[in-house]
């Protein structure tokens, strides 16, 4: 397979630049498996395509504030993604923008903050941040970061010309635990089973567009 067989056309007037006004208003996309149709649902919906004794599990991780901006000794801004941490609470794998530059040696200043990237495995680093004692790297990006929205809806709000949303929060599943576990890109799933079904009937849910603005990807698949 090509990388380029991957590739699809997605009109940027489908892209939900915002969350929905309510989130059980957010779409639903229901795809029945066995007459072979889908229908254009709501999430509120979700109960009724469930059917009895579905157990339901969910993610209740929270989304970390993982994108920090910096900048190099030489003045250039730096973006910083973390995406995991290491056994060092002051060292995690990162993304750096730009790469070679903001992984040199002379690393970079996040509000102050010496960072510096130690290791470079296949484009993603290792970096150590200098910070006081007693703080952790998820309690400087906790502080100081931001929500690492999908750059298809950064690049859609700016067309649009629209204003930010409260990302903090609608970014966040309702059932986020902060206290549970925090990650630096969090999917807000529900896996569904129905319980002493035969075998050959599954039902799962996702539907990000209830708890994040994404666009419409959520799905139901009804038994077979």
């Amino acid at each position: 397979m090509r990388l380029e067989e991957l590739d699809f056309e997605l009109p940027p007037e489908r892209i939900a630049a915002t969350p929905a006004a309510r989130r059980d208003a957010s779409r639903l996309l229901v795809v029945r498996r066995a007459t072979r149709t889908i229908e254009h649902r709501r999430f509120g919906d979700l109960p009724e395509l469930l059917p009895p004794g579905t157990v339901l599990i969910r993610n209740n991780v929270a989304v970390l504030k993982a994108r920090l901006f910096g900048v190099r000794p030489t003045g250039g801004k730096v973006e910083c993604l973390l995406l995991r941490p290491t056994l060092d609470p002051l060292e995690w794998w990162c993304m750096l923008r730009p790469g070679k530059r903001a992984g040199d040696a002379a690393g970079f200043l996040v509000d102050g903050r010496r960072a510096v990237a130690v290791e470079n495995v296949h484009g993603e680093y290792r970096v150590r941040f200098d910070l006081p004692a007693g703080e952790t790297v998820q309690d400087f990006a906790e502080r100081l970061g931001e929500i690492p929205l999908p750059p298809y809806i950064v690049e859609a709000r700016k067309e649009r010309g629209l204003a930010p949303t409260d990302d903090d929060e609608r970014y966040q599943t309702v059932y986020a635990d902060p206290k549970a576990a925090r990650a630096a890109m969090v999917r807000g799933s529900w896996s569904c089973a129905a319980a002493r079904a035969p075998s050959n009937t599954v039902a799962s849910a996702t539907c990000r567009n209830s708890c994040r603005p994404a666009p419409c990807s959520s799905a139901i698949t009804s038994p077979c």
